[in-house]
């Protein structure tokens, strides 16, 4: 699995095994509010200043150039 167009097909298919599984529902309960608090600190930077934008901006491409690397290096390494 790599992030993409494949990602909302695996969002689906873990709602939908949400729906069967009481373990795999616990998980996706358990997983947004995490993804909630990371996100409103994301916004309480953004909003605070042009260098938390850029800091946002940074780490975003920080992370997206270490995973092509990951991928890069499996895949052709």
């Amino acid at each position: 699995w790599a992030p993409g167009p494949g990602t909302l097909t695996l969002v689906i298919g873990l709602s939908m095994l949400g729906s069967e599984f009481l373990a795999v529902a616990r998980f996706l309960d358990w997983a947004e509010v995490r993804l909630r608090k990371v996100a409103h600190f994301v916004e309480d930077v953004w909003r605070s200043s042009y260098v938390g934008k850029a800091l946002i901006v940074l780490v975003a491409l920080i992370l997206v150039v270490a995973f092509g690397y990951v991928i890069y290096a499996v895949f052709f390494g």
